[in-house]
């Protein structure tokens, strides 16, 4: 039968489709980029160590709480793109899951980080085009993964005969 509407992974599930590709380089440059060398170089113990002059009871949690939530986002990406080219009838509600976490990761993130001083006084204008980024995601493409009828057509559960 033949499916009401657009089906497979072309027109506008394209876009989300690009996002997760382009995601998990992203993560993995900020993981490489912004965390590796705290680990190099005494920034760790200057940063989370009492007494130090950089010292924050925030740091430690802070920095493990970003990585810890980069490395789960890449491997949740990874498994959203095998739901995707397998067209899994797992991977829109999957998908919205993912966004509702990015979403919350980012602010929750900006939330405790900005309680730690020499944060707070950078501002939030890079926080802000995160959350804004987060937000436009969730806005657009988790009612799309619900009411499209490409995802629907798509991601249909096969029949078990």
């Amino acid at each position: 039968m033949k499916p009401d509407g657009p089906a497979g992974i072309g027109g506008w599930l394209i876009v989300p489709m690009i996002g997760l590709l382009v995601f998990p380089l992203r993560a993995v440059m900020v993981l490489v980029t912004d965390f590796l060398p705290i680990f190099q170089g005494g920034a760790w113990g200057s940063l989370t160590t009492p007494g130090a002059e950089h010292y924050h009871a925030l740091w430690a949690p802070v920095i493990l709480y970003e990585i810890a939530c980069n490395v789960g986002f890449v491997v949740f990406d990874l498994s959203l793109l095998v739901m995707l080219f397998g067209k899994s009838p797992r991977f829109p509600k999957a998908f919205i899951v993912f966004a509702l976490l990015n979403l919350f990761f980012v602010v929750s993130d900006t939330l405790l980080a900005g309680q730690i001083p020499a944060v707070a006084v950078r501002g939030l204008e890079g926080a802000a085009v995160e959350i804004g980024r987060s937000l436009v995601v969730a806005a657009i493409w988790v009612p799309y993964m619900l009411m499209s009828k490409r995802v629907r057509n798509t991601f249909k559960a096969r029949d078990a005969n």
